[in-house]
């Protein structure tokens, strides 16, 4: 029974790859069926003035943010802070 189990199991995956695997391997597509065209590309409009200047906003707000956080984590790296309590105080020296 496990033999032939084993054997029914395996002859149906053969022919499923064979079945799935016959377009792939032709030359061209059978008769009948249509061509797969290429999906057309979506053209992408230029930004508006609006969101350039959103953008540009964004930018200035992480660079900003960036300046503002990096003393601060210096300080708290370096044991800066003044402080023998401080929550940075008993953490490794190590990076991020």
């Amino acid at each position: 029974m496990r033999k032939k189990t084993i054997i029914v199991t395996a002859a149906a995956a053969l022919g499923v790859l064979a079945v799935a695997a016959g377009p792939v391997l032709a030359d061209e597509m059978p008769p009948g069926m249509p061509d797969i065209a290429a999906a057309p590309k979506a053209k992408t409009a230029a930004p508006s003035a609006e969101a350039a200047h959103h953008m540009q906003g964004m930018r200035h707000g992480g660079e900003q943010m960036h300046a503002q956080m990096m003393p601060e984590h210096k300080m708290a790296m370096h044991g800066a802070s003044g402080s023998d309590d401080a929550s940075m105080s008993g953490m490794s020296r190590g990076g991020c």
